[in-house]
């Protein structure tokens, strides 16, 4: 799996540590929880500490899964 993380000037993207993703059932019925994990090195991490994240996207074997900043209206936020 790839982690891609993304601001307006940086992107940084990350490999999975692990080839195989394994999931395990949880407590809500027909739900499980995948654990994924990630290594980043310190100079990216003080390379991000200045950006604000706009977009995170998950990508695997079976397809993407990208989260984006919601930017609400004016009307919303009155």
């Amino acid at each position: 799996a790839t982690l891609i993380m993304a601001s307006d000037d940086f992107e940084l993207e990350l490999e999975s540590d692990t080839l195989e993703l394994e999931s395990e059932p949880s407590q809500v019925a027909k739900r499980f929880i995948t654990k994924i994990d990630f290594q980043i090195e310190a100079s990216d991490i003080e390379n991000m500490q200045s950006q604000i994240i706009t977009a995170l996207t998950l990508k695997t074997k079976k397809g993407d899964l990208s989260f984006t900043k919601y930017v609400g209206t004016q009307d919303e936020e009155d």
